[in-house]
C-alpha cells in the first residue's frame, strides 16, 4: 500500500494513522507538487483530504480587489481540507507549494467515514485546528495593533533566527517586496516606504531582490523590537 511506504519513513505519520483500518489505508494516493504549483484553489469544491508529508505549503487568501495575503505556512504533518469538510464548505483559501512537496490524499467521502470512527485521529485534527486558530489570532493581533514598520522588523527578526548566535559578516534575504507585502497583508507602497527608511538608517542595503543585513542590522532590529 502507498500509505505504508510513508508510515515506515515517518514516525509522526505512523502515530497519526495507528488506528486506521486496512480498507481505508488502501484508498490513499500520492501527489507531488513543484514550487508554485497549486494544491487547492480558493472557493474550489473539496474533493479530497490532504496530509503534507514532505516540503512546505503556503496558505493564501485572495481578495476581490486583487490583493492576496499569506495567512500561514504548513510543514510536514499539517493537513488540508479538515475545516472545509467539517463545515461542508468549498475551500476557504488557496494553498500552493513553496518547496517541492509530497502529499497524501484521500477522497472526501472516504475520509468522512473514517474520521467519525477514529476518535484518536479526530483528536489530532482538533489539535491542528486549534493551532491554525492560534496562528490566525496572532496574525490578527499583529495586523490590528502593530505598525507596518514593526511587522517588517519582526519578519526580518524571524529570518535572523535561522542563523546561529555567532556574529556573521552579512545576512542575505532573497525575497521580493511583493512577497513581503503578501506575507504581511500590506501594500507594496508601505513596504517600499519602510525599506527606504531602513536603508537611510543603514540597517539594510538592497541589491536586486536581495536584502542585505549585517551584525549592526541584527542588533538594531533586536533593540527596537525590545523597546
Amino acid at each position: 500500500m502507498i500509505l505504508d511506504q510513508f508510515i515506515d519513513k515517518h514516525e509522526w505519520l505512523k502515530e497519526m494513522c495507528r488506528n486506521m483500518p486496512k480498507d481505508i489505508k488502501s484508498n490513499w494516493k500520492i501527489r507531488n507538487y513543484k514550487i508554485g504549483e497549486q494544491v487547492c484553489e480558493q472557493d474550489m469544491e473539496v474533493t479530497h483530504f490532504y496530509i503534507l508529508v514532505t516540503g512546505e505549503l503556503a496558505v493564501e487568501r485572495q481578495f476581490t480587489d486583487g490583493n492576496s495575503y499569506t495567512l500561514s505556512t504548513m510543514q510536514p504533518g499539517f493537513v488540508v481540507g479538515d475545516i472545509e469538510i467539517s463545515l461542508n464548505m468549498h475551500f476557504i483559501n488557496r494553498v500552493y507549494a513553496i518547496q517541492q512537496s509530497t502529499v497524501l490524499l484521500i477522497e472526501t467521502k472516504i475520509y468522512k467515514n473514517w474520521v467519525m470512527n477514529d476518535p484518536y485521529f479526530l483528536r489530532r485534527i482538533n489539535y491542528q485546528l486549534a493551532k491554525k486558530l492560534y496562528i490566525a489570532g496572532q496574525k490578527t493581533i499583529s495586523s490590528n495593533f502593530h505598525t507596518v514598520r514593526k511587522r517588517i522588523l519582526v519578519y526580518f527578526y524571524d529570518f535572523f533566527q535561522s542563523f546561529s548566535s555567532i556574529a556573521q559578516d552579512s545576512y542575505v534575504l532573497v525575497v521580493s517586496r511583493e512577497d513581503i507585502a503578501k506575507h504581511l497583508g500590506v501594500s507594496v507602497r508601505s513596504i517600499n516606504r519602510v525599506i527606504k527608511d531602513l536603508k537611510d538608517e543603514k540597517i539594510v542595503s538592497v541589491k536586486h531582490k536581495r536584502l542585505i543585513f549585517n551584525e549592526y542590522s541584527r542588533n538594531q532590529i533586536s533593540q527596537e523590537l525590545a523597546e
